[in-house]
């Protein structure tokens, strides 16, 4: 599948890298499949999240464990079921990036992370309840936290 992405032009998506989403993002629930697009930099932290259904429509991800080593998320049975995970190690977590003009004031929405379940290409996006997680965890001024 052909993908045309801002300022990247046409990308080549092999239709197994689709991610496919039970619900679409929060405000964004009628776009469901999306792929992920890595830097060419192994140690940039950030991701994009990008709809192979809308180019227009693309998210800045991270690894919430980059920034915040201690993030703790407890997800319930309902959410392993609609994501079919049957093994720990097929979860990846990824968190949304709000990038603003200045790099400091990167934050992060700890709050809602996307859970993908690697092996079958599932995701969703949940809402921790009862946590005291931020919505805006500003990334450079937290990184020791």
């Amino acid at each position: 599948m052909k993908v045309m992405v801002p300022n990247m032009g046409e990308v080549e998506v092999a239709e197994d890298k689709i991610i496919n989403f039970v619900q679409g993002p929060l405000a964004f629930e009628d776009y469901k499949k999306f792929f992920i697009i890595d830097p060419e930099e192994n140690d940039f932290p950030f991701k994009l999240l990008q709809s192979a259904e809308e180019e227009s429509l693309g998210f800045i991800l991270t690894d919430p464990f980059t920034f915040k080593p201690d993030y703790d998320i407890e997800l319930n049975e309902d959410v392993l079921q609609e994501l079919e995970i049957e093994k720990p190690e097929d979860i990846l977590v990824f968190v949304f990036l709000v990038i603003p003009d200045k790099v400091e004031d990167i934050s992060a929405n700890l709050v809602a992370p996307i859970i993908i379940n690697a092996e079958k290409r599932l995701a969703k996006q949940v809402i921790l309840d009862g946590t005291d997680y931020e919505t805006k965890f500003r990334i450079f001024q937290n990184v020791n936290s």
